[in-house]
């Protein structure tokens, strides 16, 4: 009995040596008549053989493409995939298809080179190939099932852990009931992103994923700015679910000076400098009225702190330089310039009112010897701040900034992610609050990332969950280089236990250098040939032409720890919400209460 018999009886059957299982004659479909680098032509015996039946529990219809097939090769099995299917271009093929003529017709399929059968498994065939003459055979499920689990390369991290995760089946024509499964390493230590177009079923793969990861007590942070997963996982007693806005807060000394621009967007001419200058002089305030060793330390040095208290004490929450001097004025920047300041708390709310109190104008008071020059206030310089005054005002009530700003708590993020990191519960980061501008979700991104890559314990490995990232990951500089931190997560990330997975409908918008570093695909359907193009060159051509036809729920997984790209159609999470529906644009509750109306009036 040859190797390929093996695959055509069950193991009982062959430890029994009964008869087979499987008709493997059933199965036949023609012999090599064509090998290359890739691959090869099959020549079928003829058309009769390519006929729609079922044989045993498999479905076959080798007329398509896209089917397993093996081959008997005398270097071993091999496991190919037929790709292409034609008739040669002649008169005596048009007039035997006229006729109906099968017997005389020799349909010619084109095979994929897969890999080849070792050790109870398929794996990559190297040098090895099957040759001209050799026997082609429809593959069973059997051999379906032995290649899916051979598809990934690298065997699971420790044999004593089951991190497998069974999220999909394999997308077959011949069986689609067997389950897939992959190691949590392997489809995720190279960072995983999924793609698709709205409703093709993305997110519904996003959350199986998740909630397979969560079975397995894989530890993941959740970053949703939609809210889309708010209730997945929120009666879960081992995942802290937090809302940006409610339960989780950000200290006004957590943002860096670029983030503050970003959120209130001043021109790039004097109004960035105004608003940081105010931002300075609100940290000085808070510093000072915080640490009254301050002054104390001040006059220790010999230093004159009169202008100090005047300028600090006339309001209790600003700094007024009217009837500063210039030399007053130079002492007061060189204080709130200090390093210690940078990373100081400051009141938000004060923010528009300090612009205001900074329109001054240096004037010269007196005449002769005895003026002086001071800062007093001035129209003209008011109204090029006017603008910037009333859209911080505005920005801080419309979209309730001061919501999102707390003092340090138990609550500020910081916090939270100090207990998250050091702890064994996974987290979740809500922003559906449609008020926060978009800025604050970039925002969020980047400073989580930043916080994980500087403290998380490469010892206590982490998923960090990013959903459409694509609205956050394209920021850049002056000289036009991105300056996400999820580019740094993406090249640095995995050495410090950090392994990313996002999700984007437009792969084109995500950061080349941050693509380029996914190891791992799970693509649904796409349209755009903008959006195909920017992932081609992690698919084949066959691959990428099946992206426009696939199904809500469909996908095509490739990664670098797998035997080729695998068809698979994604499990449904029943028990976990997800507010992830298209609504309809024919409302039935609209339409019977305009029924009701209709039958009223008639009576």
């Amino acid at each position: 009995m040859s190797r390929i018999d093996d695959f055509y009886i069950s193991k009982e059957q062959s430890k029994n040596k009964t008869a087979p299982e499987y008709d493997k004659s059933q199965y036949y479909i023609g012999k090599i008549s064509k090998v290359d680098f890739g691959g090869g032509i099959v020549q079928t015996e003829n058309m009769t053989v390519l006929r729609r039946r079922l044989n045993h529990r498999d479905v076959l219809t080798p007329n398509t493409v896209g089917y397993l097939v093996v081959i008997d090769g005398a270097e071993g099995v091999f496991l190919g995939q037929i790709v292409e299917s034609y008739l040669n271009n002649s008169d005596s093929i048009h007039d035997a298809m006229a006729k109906k003529d099968e017997n005389v017709l020799h349909p010619n399929l084109k095979i994929k080179l897969i890999g080849v059968y070792d050790d109870d498994h398929f794996k990559l065939a190297g040098e090895y190939s099957f040759g001209i003459g050799d026997k082609v055979y429809v593959a069973n499920s059997q051999i379906i099932n032995n290649y899916v689990k051979s598809i990934q390369i690298n065997s699971s991290s420790s044999a004593d852990i089951d991190d497998s995760l069974d999220f999909a089946k394999f997308n077959s024509t011949i069986n689609n009931d067997i389950n897939f499964e992959i190691s949590a390493d392997n489809l995720l230590d190279h960072h995983l992103i999924v793609i698709g177009a709205t409703n093709s079923g993305k997110s519904t793969s996003s959350l199986a994923i998740l909630d397979k990861l969560h079975e397995k007590h894989g530890k993941f942070l959740i970053i949703d700015p939609t809210g889309e997963y708010c209730d997945s996982f929120s009666n879960e007693i081992d995942v802290d679910v937090r809302t940006l806005g409610e339960n989780l807060f950000f200290d006004t000394s957590s943002l860096t000076n670029d983030q503050w621009i970003d959120i209130f967007h001043p021109n790039q001419n004097s109004q960035e400098v105004a608003l940081l200058n105010a931002i300075k002089e609100l940290k000085f305030k808070k510093y000072v009225n915080d640490c009254p060793q301050y002054l104390k330390y001040l006059k220790s040095e010999n230093v004159d702190i009169d202008c100090v208290k005047k300028y600090i004490t006339q309001n209790p929450n600003l700094i007024d330089r009217k009837g500063c001097t210039m030399d007053e004025l130079k002492f007061l920047q060189e204080e709130w310039g200090k390093e210690e300041l940078v990373n100081y708390p400051f009141e938000l709310k004060y923010l528009s009112r300090q612009i205001y109190v900074d329109s001054l104008k240096l004037k010269k008071f007196g005449y002769g010897r005895d003026a002086v020059d001071r800062f007093d206030f001035d129209a003209f310089t008011y109204g090029i701040n006017e603008w910037l005054i009333e859209k911080t005002k505005h920005y801080i009530i419309e979209y309730r900034l001061l919501d999102l700003f707390k003092s340090k708590n138990k609550n500020d993020i910081s916090s939270v992610l100090d207990k998250f990191i050091n702890g064994y519960k996974s987290l979740y980061i809500g922003l559906k609050n449609n008020k926060f501008p978009s800025t604050i979700g970039k925002i969020v991104i980047d400073y989580v990332g930043k916080y994980l890559l500087e403290k998380n314990n490469r010892d206590n490995p982490v998923t960090l969950f990013i959903d459409e990232v694509h609205r956050y990951a394209k920021e850049t500089d002056d000289d036009g280089n991105y300056v996400s931190s999820l580019i740094e997560l993406a090249r640095e990330g995995r050495k410090n236990g950090i392994f990313l997975f996002l999700t984007t409908q437009s792969p084109k918008d995500v950061p080349p250098i941050v693509l380029n570093q996914m190891g791992t695909l799970l693509i649904h359907r796409l349209t755009g040939q903008n959006e195909i193009a920017a992932i081609s060159n992690f698919l084949d051509s066959n691959s990428i032409a099946k992206l426009n036809n696939l199904n809500q729920g469909e996908a095509i997984l490739t990664g670098v720890n797998l035997l080729q790209p695998v068809d698979l159609k994604v499990n449904l999470v029943k028990n976990r919400p997800q507010y992830n529906q298209t609504p309809h644009l024919v409302n039935e509750k609209n339409a019977e209460k305009i029924k009701i109306l209709k039958n009223a009036r008639h009576k």
